[in-house]
């Protein structure tokens, strides 16, 4: 399942009620999430094949690309002075 992810241009023109429903949103959906932790256990025991490996790739760049999305959401929340810390305590 690919979702549109928005870029860095497009988050610094949100509305702050915007910025935190994405904050609430982000994060790859279960099934992606446990499809990679089932991948990088096969890795460490090295049995991957090479469509596992791709499947594998394409996964921790979805990854990757929500934990930056997180950090750009609550990026702009802090510059727009909310307490993410307190937030973050929350999660």
């Amino acid at each position: 399942m690919t979702q549109t992810i928005p870029d860095e241009k497009q988050v610094a023109k949100f509305s702050d009620e915007q910025l935190w429903e994405l904050l609430r949103g982000v994060g790859i959906p279960w099934s992606e999430d446990f499809r990679l932790n089932e991948l990088i256990k096969l890795s460490k025991q090295g049995i991957l094949s090479s469509h596992e490996q791709s499947e594998l790739e394409s996964l921790i760049d979805t990854y990757d690309k929500h934990v930056l999305l997180r950090s750009q959401v609550l990026l702009h929340l802090k510059q727009r002075g909310y307490d993410v810390e307190k937030h973050l305590k929350l999660i």
